[in-house]
C-alpha cells in the first residue's frame, strides 16, 4: 500500500516518495550469469517450508535441479499442498515447481472410499445375476 501511495506522491512532486519508489527499480536484477546454486535454493526453500505456519513440512521432500523445485510426499489437505507450492514459488532463484504432493487420506475417508467400491462391485454381481 505504502507503494501505491508513494507512486501517486511522486506524480506530485514529493522528491522523497519519488526517491523511495526508484529505490526498488533494481531489486532482484542480479549480475550477468549470476544463478543461484541448487544447493542454497534447496536450503532456503526447506527453511522457508519449515517456516510457514500453513505447512506441516514433516513429509516433504525437495530436490532441486537447474533452479526447478520438485516436492514429493504427502500433505494433510489441498490448501497445505497449494501453500506449499506458493511458499516454495517465492524463494529467489527458483524458476519452475513441480508440485508431486499427495494428499493424505484420513482412515475414514480410506474405510468409505473401499466399502463403496465394493458395494458398487457386489450390485454389479447381483445386476449380472
Amino acid at each position: 500500500m505504502d507503494r501505491a501511495g508513494d507512486e501517486v506522491r511522486s506524480w506530485f512532486g514529493d522528491d522523497d516518495a519519488d526517491r523511495r519508489r526508484d529505490m526498488d527499480q533494481h531489486r532482484g536484477k542480479g549480475p550477468k550469469g549470476y544463478t543461484r546454486s541448487d544447493d542454497r535454493i534447496r536450503e532456503d526453500v526447506c527453511d522457508r517450508l519449515r517456516d510457514d505456519p500453513r505447512t506441516d513440512a514433516s513429509d516433504i521432500e525437495v530436490s532441486v535441479s537447474g533452479g526447478e523445485v520438485t516436492l514429493f510426499g504427502t500433505v494433510t489437505d489441498r490448501g497445505s499442498k497449494r501453500s506449499a507450492e506458493d511458499c516454495v514459488d517465492r524463494v529467489s532463484g527458483v524458476q519452475h515447481v513441480q508440485n508431486n504432493l499427495r494428499v493424505k487420506q484420513s482412515a475414514s475417508e480410506g474405510r468409505n472410499a473401499s466399502a463403496s467400491t465394493s458395494g458398487a462391485g457386489q450390485t454389479a454381481a447381483a445386476a449380472k445375476a
